[in-house]
C-alpha cells in the first residue's frame, strides 16, 4: 500500500484542502497520514480517513532573537520527528499545504529525496512554498493565476475543490429553517475566515446599530475570540432575527440559506463563495502575509465581478448602506454579482489535484 503525507496545520485554509485530498486518496485504498503541528485537537483535522502525527514547529519571530533561537530547536525536533516518520512509513509523495507547519516536514522530505509537490491556496506564494518550490515535482494552485517566483518551475492549474457540499435535499428555505430562521426574510451570514474575527464583529455591530434593518436576519459565526451571547443579545436588542454561534458544523447548509456573504478573504471562503453562489462584501485581513487577502479579494472584485471589497479601516455604516438597506444601487450590484456567479460556474480546468497525483504515483511505480 503506498503512503502519501500530507503536511499540513494551523487555520482551515491550509488543512480543508489536505483533507478534500486525503478523502479521495483513502477511498482508492491509499495509506494516508497527516503531518503538523496541533492537528490532533484541531476542530479542521479529517476524522476516520487517514493517521495524524503532531510535528513540531514554530512561527518565524525574526525580531525577538530568544523567541528566534527557541524557533530554531522546535524546527530541529520538528524535523527529526519527521524523518523518524518517513522511517516508519515509507512515504511515496509528500504534498505540503504551505504555512509554518509543513517546514519541518519539506525540510526533512527534501534531504532525504522523498518527492514532493506543493499546493499553494492563494493569490501570492507563501514563504514555505516560495522556500521549497524550486526542488518540488510540481507547483499546483486553483483559481488564482500565481505570478513567476523562479523560472524552471513546473506549475498546473488544478480544478477548483471546496470542503462544504451543497446538500441537494435542502432548498434555501429548509437550509432557513434548519438554523431556526424565516423562510422569506433575506439572510446574512457574517464570519471571519476559520478562525473568526473580533475586530469585523465590533465593527458591524457599530454599523448595524445605525442602519434599517428590517426585513433582514442573519447568520453570525463569531469565532473564539468574541463573546457570543454579546453578540446574540445585540441582535435581540435591535429586533432583528439571528443565529449565533461560534462554530457551525454545518457550513454547506449556512451558505445555502444565505443571500450576502461578509467575511474576510482567505482562498477557501472565495472557492466556497463561487460553488455556493453566493455574492460577497470581502473585508481583507489588513495584516496578512504579503496581503495576499486583498490579492484574493481584488481577484474575486474586478476579474470575477463576484464581489466588492470593503477594506477593514472603512467598514462602516455608510459602506454598508447599500448592502443591508438594499438601495437600488446595492440591490443592481447584487444582480450583477449573481449573474457573474453564474457565468463562472461554467468554467473549470479539467484536472482534478487527485487525478493528477495519482498519475504521477503511478508513473513513479512503473519507472
Amino acid at each position: 500500500m503506498k503512503t502519501v503525507v500530507f503536511a499540513t496545520g494551523g487555520t482551515g485554509g491550509h488543512i480543508f484542502p489536505a483533507v478534500e485530498l486525503a478523502k479521495t486518496f483513502h477511498k482508492k485504498k491509499y495509506h494516508t497520514v497527516f503531518a503538523g503541528m496541533g492537528l490532533k485537537n484541531s476542530p479542521y483535522s479529517p476524522k476516520n480517513i487517514g493517521d495524524i502525527v503532531d510535528i513540531d514547529s514554530a512561527p518565524f519571530l525574526w525580531k525577538n532573537p530568544i523567541s528566534l533561537v527557541k524557533t530554531f530547536w522546535r524546527y530541529i525536533k520538528g524535523y527529526r520527528q519527521a524523518v523518524s516518520l518517513f522511517k516508519k512509513v515509507n512515504p511515496s509523495l509528500v504534498v505540503g499545504f504551505g504555512s509554518y507547519h509543513s517546514f519541518p516536514i519539506l525540510l526533512a522530505a527534501y534531504h532525504k529525496k522523498i518527492p514532493y509537490i506543493l499546493y499553494e491556496s492563494n493569490s501570492v506564494l507563501g514563504k514555505i512554498n516560495k522556500l521549497f518550490c524550486s526542488r518540488a515535482i510540481c507547483l499546483t494552485h486553483e483559481l488564482f493565476d500565481l505570478p513567476m517566483v523562479k523560472p524552471n518551475i513546473q506549475s498546473l492549474k488544478v480544478k477548483t475543490t471546496t470542503f462544504h457540499k451543497q446538500d441537494k435535499s435542502f432548498t434555501k428555505e429548509l437550509a432557513r429553517e434548519h438554523f431556526n430562521l424565516s423562510k422569506n426574510l433575506f439572510t446574512i451570514l457574517i464570519f471571519g475566515g476559520s478562525q473568526g474575527s473580533k475586530s469585523v464583529n465590533e465593527l458591524l455591530m457599530r454599523s448595524f446599530s445605525k442602519l434599517k434593518m428590517e426585513n433582514i436576519q442573519v447568520i453570525h459565526l463569531t469565532g473564539k475570540h468574541s463573546n457570543r451571547e454579546n453578540i446574540a443579545g445585540f441582535y435581540n436588542k435591535l429586533g432583528v432575527k439571528a443565529y449565533v454561534k461560534e462554530f457551525e458544523n454545518n457550513m454547506n447548509l449556512a451558505y445555502q440559506a444565505s443571500d450576502l456573504l461578509i467575511a474576510r478573504s482567505g482562498s477557501t471562503t472565495i472557492f466556497e463563495q463561487l460553488a455556493f453562489k453566493i455574492p460577497a462584501l470581502y473585508v481583507p485581513l489588513p495584516w496578512a502575509a504579503d496581503n495576499h487577502q486583498l490579492i484574493n479579494a481584488k481577484y474575486a472584485q474586478d476579474i470575477l465581478g463576484v464581489a466588492q471589497i470593503i477594506e477593514q479601516s472603512k467598514l462602516n455604516d455608510y459602506t454598508l448602506r447599500p448592502w443591508i438597506e438594499r438601495t437600488d444601487e446595492g440591490s443592481k450590484q447584487l444582480t450583477s454579482m449573481l449573474n457573474n456567479l453564474v457565468n463562472n460556474g461554467k468554467k473549470s480546468t479539467d484536472r482534478s489535484l487527485s487525478d493528477f497525483l495519482e498519475t504521477l504515483l503511478k508513473n513513479k511505480a512503473s519507472s
